[in-house]
């Protein structure tokens, strides 16, 4: 259910040397159910982008894939994030959007946005299960010193000139609490 529309802006053959470069693209009706089974380390969608991925060695990688676009039209998107590790629900709804992008870099990960426009957008959280229960012994296992982070790539960099949320709603709750606990002294 949903619907896709595309408009080229340069030859379709560019896709033979990793290229794509879209005047507009347009999604409709999208709903996604993105779920992280309790014991996994990947969600399915992750599990399922894996499978169309692939990691050549240095010598045999080609072109890395160049992708640009110029505007994006959202309408009546709805995104439900599940992972049953953490105990958390989040569900992300869009009434309409739109996007006016300069330039995507993905080798150097930079994206100029001109202009971001989201309509009636809600991002909801909720806890439904503690990560770990009293019950649960933590064991956190020392280091002599302390653990060095790598970063491998460049920094994301995201550039917008213009943001605009039209009527959105955030929020986060807890279904653990019980009603009486969520607002004492009403």
């Amino acid at each position: 259910a949903g619907a896709v529309s595309v408009s080229l802006r340069r030859n379709l053959f560019l896709l033979l040397t990793n290229e794509l470069d879209l005047q507009y693209l347009g999604i409709k009706d999208l709903k996604l159910n993105i779920i992280t089974k309790e014991g996994d380390t990947e969600s399915n969608l992750s599990k399922f982008l894996s499978k169309f991925t692939t990691n050549p060695s240095n010598e045999t990688q080609g072109k890395p894939f160049d992708f640009n676009v110029k505007d994006i039209d959202l309408s009546a998107i709805s995104i439900h994030l599940i992972d049953e590790n953490k105990g958390k629900s989040s569900h992300i709804d869009l009434f309409a959007g739109a996007i006016e992008i300069n330039y995507i870099d993905l080798i150097c990960n930079e994206f100029d946005i001109n202009e971001l426009i989201l309509d009636r957008p809600s991002f909801r959280t909720s806890i439904f299960r503690y990560e770990c229960a009293i019950t649960d012994e933590l064991n956190i296992e020392q280091h002599e010193s302390a653990p060095s982070l790598k970063v491998e790539g460049e920094p994301l960099t995201v550039n917008v000139r213009e943001f605009v949320i039209r009527d959105g709603l955030f929020g986060q709750s807890n279904e653990l609490i019980l009603p009486d606990d969520r607002y004492p002294g009403y």
